[in-house]
């Protein structure tokens, strides 16, 4: 999984976080130079080689959330 963000343009790098209160819940956080950069990763094939790595650590469907640092 961690191959197919960092090999993607605009990516800067991942990680996946587990919940200490809640250890069902997981959060990915990807770093890119913009939306842009990640919304042309999921028109790429290798983005269904991402699905399948990340599904064992889905329950349902994700929420994606763009954000940007503030402080």
């Amino acid at each position: 999984m961690a191959n197919i963000l960092a090999d993607a343009e605009g990516s800067r790098g991942a990680s996946l976080h587990r919940g200490v209160e809640d250890p069902d819940s997981v959060t990915l956080i990807v770093e890119w130079d913009s939306v842009e950069a990640h919304t042309v990763l999921t028109r790429e094939p290798q983005f269904g080689s991402f699905g399948e790595a990340i599904g064992p650590y889905l329950a349902g469907q994700p929420e994606v959330r763009h954000v940007e640092v503030v402080a």
